[in-house]
This record gives structure tokens, C-alpha cells and sequence, in this order.
């Protein structure tokens, strides 16, 4: 069976046209709606794919919690979305003890002990390994870098996106300061409009 690494970029994030069009070849790209609630978009897409190996979040986030579209993700809610958690790698079989795993792009997600417990408890209910980073993410010039500090346990899947495409990106991933404006038009971009070949983008509405 083939293994998956799937993309999910959050339309939240400032530019994310460039970080969509400079994922690696061979990964899914599925864009989240800002206007909508997040864990289920990503749920619905996990549950109809086989042989996930990976799962990239590119979002925003603060100590102990990530914005994923109009859900803010955190220690106090994590129990609420146990069923949801469950599908995520329900279709992909493995003998292996956390052998899934999940990258968590936003600004530090896992700083601090109240961080490092809600990544804990992440990969306790998906039953994956998990990597989030533990200081801000994004721009070197506004104090950031692209290496997720903290892991459950080692992790073997590389970062999503080009070298040079995070090297040439000009924002930071923090929670403070996201602006839930309303998408324009019907809210979908096809692969083509953005640029890309061999990745596809969706964006439920």
C-alpha cells in the first residue's frame, strides 16, 4: 500500500498561496476554511483515504493550542473531539505503535509544559506521533525558523515544504493577530488557478 502524506494548510495563514504551491512533490494539499470548523474538515478528508502515513497541519498556534480554522484547539476542548480523532488514521492498518505521525507547523504549540501536555495528549487520542514546534515558526528576519523542537518520539518524516520556499517566506505563525475575514467568491481554488502540478487543493464550504 502506498503511503500517504497529506498537507493541510489553514486559509487562515498569511500567504498561503506560496506555502501551498512549495510543498514537496508527491504530498496532498487540502486547504482548511478559515470560516468553518476545522477538525471536522480535516476528519472528513482522513476518513476517505487509505495508507496515511503523515499528517502536516501548517496553521496558527499559541502554548497548548492550534487554530484550525474556526476551531481553537486546546488542552481544555482536546476530549470533546475523541470520536473524530479515532478516524484519523482508521483506514490506514499498522503493527506498529505510533507509527502515524503529525507535524504541527504553528508558533509555539509546544513551548512550555503546558505545550509539551497538549502534544502529549494529541498523540494519545490519535495514537501518532507528534512534532510541533516549540517557538515561533516562519520568517528567520522576525525571529522565526522551520524546526519543530518537540516530538513524542522521534520522528522520521522531513518537513512539507521547500527549503527555498520557507527560506523566501516573509510571515510568522502565531494565533495573535489571525483575521477571520470572509473568503471571496465560492471559495475554491483549483490546482491550476494557484500554479501547482501533481497537488490538489480543496476548500470545503
Amino acid at each position: 500500500m502506498k503511503n500517504i502524506q497529506i498537507v493541510f494548510v489553514d486559509s487562515a495563514v498569511e500567504d498561503w498561496q506560496s506555502l501551498a504551491v512549495g510543498i514537496k512533490a508527491g504530498m496532498e494539499v487540502i486547504l482548511v476554511d478559515r470560516a468553518l470548523p476545522g477538525i471536522e474538515q480535516i476528519t472528513e478528508a482522513l476518513k476517505r483515504r487509505k495508507g496515511i502515513e503523515s499528517v502536516h497541519i501548517i496553521s496558527h498556534g499559541e502554548s497548548g493550542s492550534l487554530q484550525l480554522g474556526k476551531t481553537s484547539l486546546n488542552s481544555d476542548n482536546l476530549e470533546t473531539y475523541r470520536d473524530c480523532f479515532k478516524q484519523w488514521f482508521s483506514s490506514s492498518v499498522s503493527s506498529i505503535k505510533n507509527r502515524f505521525e503529525i507535524l504541527l507547523y504553528g508558533c509555539n504549540v509546544a513551548a512550555g509544559e503546558k505545550g509539551e501536555a497538549f502534544v502529549q495528549q494529541l498523540s494519545e487520542l490519535t495514537k501518532a506521533s507528534v512534532a510541533a514546534s516549540a517557538d515561533i515558526t516562519g520568517s528567520a528576519a522576525k525571529g522565526g525558523n522551520w524546526v519543530l523542537e518537540y516530538a513524542t518520539v522521534a520522528i522520521k518524516t522531513g518537513l512539507a515544504i521547500e527549503p527555498e520556499v520557507m527560506a523566501n517566506y516573509a510571515h510568522t505563525l502565531p494565533i495573535t493577530g489571525i483575521k477571520f475575514n470572509d473568503l471571496d467568491g465560492n471559495g475554491t481554488q483549483t490546482a491550476g488557478e494557484l500554479g501547482v502540478s501533481g497537488v490538489t487543493i480543496f476548500l470545503d464550504t
